[in-house]
Parts: structure tokens; sequence; C-alpha cells
């Protein structure tokens, strides 16, 4: 009874760029003349892989060489931390994200505006691409790490969209109304998967919170079961188990289940095994910071990317203050709030990694690529990020460099503000009970590192061994108690209705309770699900009444079409 749509998306091929893109609305919406089927790049390992290989490529793309905001991840990046407080850069007339440091010119009719979604919703197209080309009951053990590493892209991806666009209550918009007078609280943005068919995707409205965490939660789920298998990772470039697992912390983090957070922050650095980076490696003037080898996941520029021959268009551009050749360098230079800095203690290393006011103990410990960068970098200048090998004049070597998707530092602070939050919750919860009321045992369980439980099976023994017997019922009123035996008719398991577009609904409590109940990410649930239906006499009461091969048939927010 389910149809799937597998046709890609024109804009996927020739090395997934994103040059004939024009409008993000249009671009979000499947395409069924595609040049390429996914049924096609299943049958080919060779072609499946080299779409995989693609998806850290993409990530490090070029948009559109006319408009030097367009390069990628990176760009994003820069893009969410000039929005943030803590983050400055130095005004001048060649900062290019000045738009988003001011919030101009960022609506739906402005192409600025549209770079975020567009980048993001191509990039959930090539995940889309693998996940619908791999049959994982057919495919072989590479391929399986293939559809893993789809997952887990398509996740981040998605992740970083619903922290991005949901829609969160503020001073200036308590409601949460937007301008047609709607209520778009916590609504996210519109989930679009392998199989959305092209009709579907035309009416699709944004996810809400709790349907953007399941969505984002089974991907992942889907990725640690697979992404073992992948031999293709090298160089901290794809994604493995121990990134999964910190995209997990995030996610929890980002639904306040600080718990998890904490759980699978801990995983993360148990799994990636490594130890953060030492000072001497951050503070290397001829790779610095910039240095892949030294995180869980990142980019890794090559001499061949589209970004370094532009020689501006790129990370390093951007970021290092110490290049003749980038944006940085020539004018908006990047900068940390004296407010922030002076919060960081003199005893933390870190804090050489910003230049020290004239005077300060610290000036002495800054570093610089070149003495001639001493002047031209401002007070509370960033010596964060390097040009490769120390390389300030020639782009073609000092771009090609790496920039961080994920760290390990990361995962320790995750799991410090984790275990901060619970530890604010509990006392919230003490507060909330008063004075009278006992402050009730919590126990931090595990399912996944197997802690917690052993204190909680011991409390829960003492408890019962302390606990008196009591009946569950009193005998001397059932004796006086006569039991009735009549037939009713049984309610009729689902019920059929018209919708205003004249596709079909299913409703009643037996047939939705069977929906909830099947799990839709594995085939073999769905099959179960589609007999089930069967035998309450669906099919027969739908071709009965009228439906034809095609309708679409929906139960709650789930819509197929009926196949005579």
């Amino acid at each position: 009874m389910k149809k799937i749509n597998k046709s890609i998306y024109g804009v996927l091929l020739a090395g997934l760029t994103l040059s004939a893109m024009t409008s993000c609305i249009d671009e979000a919406e499947p395409r069924s003349n595609g040049v390429v089927t996914q049924e096609m790049l299943g049958r080919s390992s060779t072609a499946t892989a080299s779409v995989v290989k693609g998806l850290p490529a993409y990530g490090k793309s070029v948009w559109n060489r006319n408009y030097h905001w367009t390069y990628g991840t990176s760009a994003i990046m820069r893009i969410r931390d000039v929005m943030a407080d803590d983050y400055v850069v130095k005004d001048h007339d060649y900062n290019q994200f000045s738009p988003w440091a001011a919030t101009i010119a960022l609506g739906p009719s402005y192409l600025i505006g549209q770079f975020v979604y567009t980048y993001y919703y191509s990039y959930v197209f090539a995940s889309n691409l693998v996940i619908g080309a791999v049959d994982a009951e057919k495919a072989s053990k590479e391929q399986l790490g293939y559809l893993g590493l789809g997952y887990a892209y398509r996740a981040a991806n998605y992740l970083d969209m619903a922290r991005m666009y949901e829609f969160l209550p503020t001073d200036v918009d308590p409601a949460c109304t937007n301008e047609q007078g709607y209520n778009v609280k916590n609504l996210t943005c519109p989930i679009v998967t392998d199989t959305l068919g092209e009709k579907a995707s035309r009416n699709n409205p944004r996810a809400t919170h709790e349907e953007m965490f399941k969505f984002i939660e089974s991907d992942l789920n889907n990725a640690e079961k697979y992404i073992v298998n992948l031999t293709l990772n090298k160089n901290n470039t794809l994604p493995d188990l121990a990134v999964v697992y910190g995209l997990k912390a995030r996610l929890y983090m980002w639904n306040e289940d600080y718990a998890k957070a904490k759980e699978y922050a801990r995983k993360a650095i148990d799994t990636y095994g490594k130890a953060p980076m030492s000072e001497s490696d951050a503070t290397d003037t001829k790779k610095g910071f910039n240095n892949i080898a030294k995180w869980m996941w990142g980019a890794q520029y090559t001499s061949e990317d589209r970004a370094v021959k532009t020689g501006i268009l790129n990370f390093t551009s951007f970021a290092c203050n110490e290049t003749v050749f980038g944006y940085a360098g020539n004018g908006p230079m990047n900068m940390i709030g004296k407010s922030f800095y002076d919060r960081i203690s003199d005893t933390d290393w870190r804090k050489t990694m910003w230049k020290a006011p004239a005077g300060s103990p610290l000036e002495a410990k800054n570093k610089y690529v070149a003495p001639a960068f001493k002047n031209r970098i401002p007070t509370y200048g960033s010596l964060k990020f390097r040009p490769n090998q120390g390389n300030y004049a020639e782009s073609s070597i000092g771009v090609v460099s790496a920039y961080p998707l994920m760290r390990v530092e990361e995962m320790y602070f995750i799991e410090a503000e984790a275990a901060e939050r619970l530890a604010e919750f509990k006392e919230k919860l003490a507060d909330d009970l008063g004075p009278d009321k006992e402050m009730p045992e919590i126990f931090e369980v595990s399912g996944l590192t197997k802690t917690g439980l052993q204190g909680l099976l011991a409390r829960t023994s003492e408890l019962l061994a302390q606990t008196p017997e009591f009946l569950l019922y009193d005998e001397d009123e059932l004796a006086d108690e006569t039991a009735y035996f009549g037939f009713e008719e049984e309610e009729k398991p689902f019920k059929v209705s018209r919708d205003d577009d004249g596709g079909w609904r299913l409703s009643g409590d037996k047939i939705e309770r069977l929906f909830i109940m099947t799990n839709f990410d594995h085939d073999e649930s769905v099959m179960k699900f589609a007999r089930q239906m069967r035998a309450m006499g669906v099919d027969e009461t739908l071709r009965s009444m009228g439906a034809k091969d095609g309708d679409y048939v929906r139960i709650q927010k789930f819509e197929f079409e009926f196949v005579d």
C-alpha cells in the first residue's frame, strides 16, 4: 500500500554543487525527472560510493562565486558567530557578513536570507540520495556503512536547522505570533525524506519540536546501527560512531533531556578515546588550532577544492587574521568581546589565543605567524586559526587548511552542563515540593552504559522487603457480588471519511493504536501493518466506497497511496 518516490534531484549531480539553484522554495521539492535514479545508484556500489565521497566535499563547496558569503558549512558557522554577543568583527567595508551582524536584508525576498535554508536542504537531498539508494536487506557491509553515513549527515543537518529555525518566545514576541497572525511557537522546519513524493512536498508544513526530535533521533539510531560497517573514513573527515554519539548528545541537550545528554556525551568521549587538544598544538603558528587530526570530525581543504582556487571564498580567508590575501587580514578582523575576555582566567592558556592588551602579563605569551602582525591585529584580536604552514602570503598554500565540525572538548562541556542542569532540576523539585513534603529518591539510570541500574534495583528490593503484605481486594465484598455475562457488539476497528481535498481518512481507536505501535523505519513493520489493515477489511471497504489506484489515504499525519 506504500508507494515510494525514487527520483533524485538534478542539483545533486556534477559534484553536488549549488550553482544551478535560484530559489530555495523550488529546489526544496523533489523532482520526478532526475537524470539518475536511486535504483540506478543502488545497483552500482561504485556510483553510491562516489556520492558518499561527495558528502564531505559538499560541506566546503562554493554556492555562488559572486557572493562571498556562500562557501559552505564554515560560512554558516560564521553567520551564527557574528549574530552572537561574544564574537566581534572589526567594522570594515569588506565585512561580507554585516547583514547577519546587523540583521538586515534577511527576509524571504532577499537572496542573502535564502542561502542558509537552500544550502542545508540541498545537503539533506544529498543525504536522501544515499539513504534511498541502499537496500539494507540486500546491501554489502560497506554499503551498510554508506547507509549509516547518509543517516548521520541528514540528522546533523536537520539538527542544525532545527536549532536555528525553531521559533521561541522572546521579550519582543512572547506570544510567538508571525506576520500572518499564526502561533508558530516551537515550529522548526519542514521534513523532507527520501520517500517524500512531489505532491506531498508541496504541502509540507514546518515540523514541531517534538516531531523534529523524533525524526532526528530515529535517523541517529539508524546511523548508530549501520555506521560501524563503514571502512571508508580517513583523517576524521567522515562521521564515525563516536560522532554519532556526539550528535545524540547535542540532540538531547536541545530537547532538554539532560540525563541522556550527559550519557551520550560520556559515550562519545570514551568511544573517541583521545585527549583534548594541547596548548602546544593549539598555539603552533605553522598549523595552529586548525588541525583536523586533533578533532573528532572536521572538513579538510585540498588544493583541488574550488574554494581554495578562489583564494578568498573559504574558511581561512575569513577566520584567520594573519594573512595578506584574505578578508580578515585586510580589514574585518575577528575579535573576542572584552567582557568575555576578562572573564577568562589568566592561568587558562586558551586566553593567549587572543591578543592581550598592551602591558598585560599575557602579552609576551601571544605568538604570531610573522612579527608584522603584532601591530596589525587589534587588541583582543583572534590568534586561533592560522594559515596552513604559516604561509600568510600565498593563498594556494595558506588556505589548504581545516575547520572543526565536532571536538571532544564540546562533549566534556555538554557532560558538565547536563550534570549542572540535573542538579538544578533536583533543587527546583525540592523547592516545588515545599518543606512539608519529602524529597523523592532520584536515580540516574542509563540503559546504554548500564550505569545506575544496580543502585535502583537494590533500593527497589529494600522497599519491597520493608512493605507489609496487602490484599488487592476485599474478599467479603466479592462474596456478595453477582457476575453478569452478556453480549455487546464489538466496536468497528476503523472508520472511513473524506478530507476536503478528496483524500480518504482512516480513524478509530484500534487502527490508530496499531499505527502508533508500528515502527515505520523498518520494512517488516510496515508490511505487517499493511497486512493488519487488510485483515480488518480496510482495502475492501475503501474499494467499495470508490477508492481508486493512487488515491491518498491518511492515518493521523501519515499519508500513503491506495494501490488496488
